[in-house]
């Protein structure tokens, strides 16, 4: 006999020759395990509350929160995720691919009010003009996860006469995964980047006048400046609240991830 360890909780099972344990997300099966030892598996990281989007990207680009607010690629490919799985991430070229996502009423909720963005993205090489990674908005009006001009992540928070961002003083490294996590609580920004917050900003009041489409990997008005991303985004989630540091880093080292 071996035992299972997950969450803490111990489950003894009886074991049989050449028995194994799948692990099943989306309905694939994203790891086969031999049961020839005790094995201990975290699943997730457990900030669920609040969630309006979720994008973990399991072979397709639906949302798993349960929302309906399910995407439609356009040209973007499954590639491999930071931990090595073949099909459970995207990859966009930098031109022509996106993906467009059907608003639901309580995605649009994020027009007012606390709301946070946790997003991981592998940056194919530094941009040299504004690149959008998720963006939230209508025919002229943005909001979300982007990078600069000088290939700095930042968050855009409200649009209105001036645009009003949260910006990390440092670019990242090219060819690596990197945790981006936008909150917006009260009239402050802030942006961590793999688990570090990197800066908070203070924001005038507003709200977003019109939210009635969503994109990944491009600007939500069509991208008419350039802004087509050139790389790889994984694990979107969109909040209605403002997470925690704490939540900030369970979703950084969720399954174990340490940055390398």
């Amino acid at each position: 006999m071996r035992a299972i360890i997950l969450h803490l909780v111990l489950f003894t099972i009886m074991i049989f020759p050449q028995s194994t344990m799948k692990i099943w997300s989306g309905g694939t099966v994203i790891q086969t395990i031999p049961l020839s030892n005790e094995v201990k598996i975290t699943f997730g990281s457990g900030v669920y509350t609040g969630i309006v989007a979720y994008y973990p990207f399991n072979g397709n680009a639906l949302d798993e929160s349960g929302n309906g607010n399910n995407g439609t690629v356009t040209g973007a490919t499954l590639t491999t995720d930071r931990f090595g799985f073949t099909d459970k991430a995207y990859s966009f070229n930098g031109s022509t691919n996106e993906i467009v996502i059907s608003v639901g009423q309580l995605l649009k909720s994020t027009t007012t009010g606390d709301h946070s963005y946790s997003i991981w993205v592998k940056l194919n090489s530094l941009p040299t003009s504004s690149k959008s990674v998720l963006d939230c908005g209508g025919p002229t009006d943005q909001r979300g996860c982007r990078f600069d001009a000088t290939g700095k992540p930042q968050f855009k928070w409200v649009s209105s006469t001036t645009a009003q961002y949260s910006t990390s003083p440092e670019v990242i490294t090219t060819g690596q995964w990197h945790h981006l996590v936008g909150v917006f609580e009260g009239n402050v920004g802030k942006i961590y980047v793999d688990n570090v917050l990197k800066a908070t900003s203070a924001v005038l009041a507003g709200t977003l006048p019109t939210f009635s489409q969503m994109k990944i990997g491009n600007i939500s008005s069509g991208g008419t400046g350039g802004w087509w991303f050139n790389g790889s985004i994984d694990d979107i989630r969109i909040y209605n609240r403002a997470i925690t540091p704490a939540e900030v880093q369970s979703l950084f080292s969720e399954g174990g991830w340490t940055g390398k």
